[in-house]
């Protein structure tokens, strides 16, 4: 099948929803780029200050939430479901009319289909317990989830004190949760059992609205993750204490009244640092290129942003000028070369994700640890699978890659590829990955012959990417 280059395309053909063609090639650059640039915000970011909105006693005002993904538009219809109201506003700002600190649905016995969307049913599942009491939540949950996270949302309703029928069977879809008693307060968790840490983040997020708010201890103060410390961080800016204490990693939040109640707050969405970490990285690879992202990186509660400082050694590090910090955007320029690194993303692994596109040009081999730490995306089930198909294609297209050590501690070592002999085509296919398929088509920006196929896939991810990718040719 004939693919059809990017630059051919019509905006038309590039806007979400567009008619791509099922293989798209990515012309290699003539010359540099200079582009100033928005991306959509970040997702988790909405949908953690959707669920505050929607359980907190007043309205909150939400500016640049990310709306255009699947699980946006789960997330709203399950929280309007719940009793609360959404008003959207001009410019894409929302409006949360909050009905906390419990839900008030209109039925008894409510059902929620979350459909494929993971991340609310992780923050929905836990946040049903605040139901009135008598009344129920069936959560029909993300097929993404295994048998063992299901098991995990159960057990962690239970040690949390509440009530919940497996009435789909054990590991299964679906489950009904109970509405807590009245004034009944969350039990502290210790939760350094296998499942507990993807959960983290929905309990912190429900703490306020207990009496007394809630404790969580973990295996020692090193498990406080950045998605903890992150929660932690957009608690306080909705209003809610949230600090650690302790030699056991004890993670408190508290409610701002003693019945549990968390009044109306506003917050800006941050841009996704991940997406913006693409742009920063194209300019990397490209010598004499630039692209500055808007948004205010400097005071980022997202681990993602430091990948920013990754990019900067590998265009020459701060003597060499190359980056600009402003209160409102941070650019970076590509240097003449670009330097290898070694880099550990265990922090932030899907914007690690495309520092191997970085990888696959610089001027030496190159070392990425921590890409194990990956979830599941796509038809690829997991880290294991994303890194593999990562790194089959980086082998295609002309690079060394060797693989060493397991699990969360496994090292991609990448030693680049010579874009000046490599040239030949090479269909390449992510498996429905998104953050994959941009990272591979980035090095299409210095390689030729990169041909995408599937391209739709990255619109679960980011709608807009081939749009933006092609306004960088001119």
């Amino acid at each position: 099948m004939e693919a059809r280059s990017l630059i051919e395309l019509t905006p038309s053909d590039l806007a979400p929803g567009g008619a791509l063609p099922s293989r798209l090639r990515v012309p290699a650059l003539t010359r540099p780029f200079n582009v100033t640039l928005d991306v959509p915000g970040n997702e988790e970011i909405t949908l953690a200050m959707l669920l505050l909105g929607a359980l907190a006693s007043d309205a909150c005002e939400l500016y640049k939430p990310r709306l255009d993904g699947a699980d946006a538009g789960v997330m709203l219809g399950a929280i309007g479901g719940l009793g609360a109201r959404v008003e959207r506003a001009a410019g894409g700002d929302l409006v949360v009319w909050g009905c906390g600190p419990r839900w008030k649905p209109a039925a008894e016995d409510t059902v929620l289909a979350l459909r494929d969307a993971g991340t609310p049913t992780r923050l929905l599942s836990l946040a049903a317990m605040l139901a009135p009491p008598g009344r129920t939540v069936a959560i029909h949950g993300s097929p993404e989830l295994s048998t063992g996270e299901i098991g995990a949302i159960v057990r962690m309703i239970r040690a949390l004190g509440g009530e919940v029928d497996e009435v789909g069977g054990p590991g299964c879809w679906p489950i009904r949760v109970h509405g807590l008693a009245e004034e009944s307060q969350f039990t502290p968790v210790r939760a350094d059992w296998e499942g507990a840490a993807g959960l983290l983040p929905a309990l912190l997020l429900i703490g306020p609205f207990a009496p007394y708010g809630s404790a969580v201890f973990l295996a020692g103060e090193s498990e406080i993750g950045p998605e903890i410390r992150r929660t932690m961080e957009l608690l306080d800016r909705a209003g809610a204490a949230a600090f650690s204490r302790g030699v056991d990693g004890e993670v408190c939040v508290q409610s701002q009244t003693p019945e549990g109640e968390l009044g109306g707050f506003q917050h800006t969405v941050e841009p996704d640092a991940a997406l913006a970490g693409l742009w920063w990285t194209a300019a990397v690879m490209c010598p004499g290129s630039r692209a500055t992202v808007n948004g205010r990186w400097a005071k980022s509660v997202q681990a993602g942003a430091r990948i920013a400082n990754v990019l900067l050694k590998m265009s020459g590090g701060r003597a060499a000028g190359n980056a600009e910090m402003k209160p409102g955007s941070f650019s970076l320029r590509g240097a003449e070369r670009v330097h290898a690194v070694e880099a550990d993303v265990r922090a932030y692994p899907d914007a690690g994700l495309v520092l191997a596109a970085a990888c696959a040009v610089a001027d030496a081999p190159s070392v990425i640890r921590g890409l194990g730490a990956l979830g599941g995306l796509g038809t690829l089930g997991g880290a294991e699978d994303r890194v593999g198909a990562l790194a089959d294609a980086l082998t295609r297209l002309g690079c060394g890659v060797r693989m060493e050590g397991a699990g969360a501690e496994a090292a991609m070592h990448i030693s680049p590829l010579d874009v000046t002999r490599c040239t030949e085509e090479v269909v390449l296919d992510a498996g429905g990955d998104a953050r994959v398929a941009t990272a591979l088509a980035l090095v299409g920006l210095r390689r030729s012959g990169v041909i995408i196929a599937r391209p739709e896939c990255v619109a679960r991810d980011y709608p807009g990417f081939w749009g933006t990718l092609r306004s960088v040719y001119g």
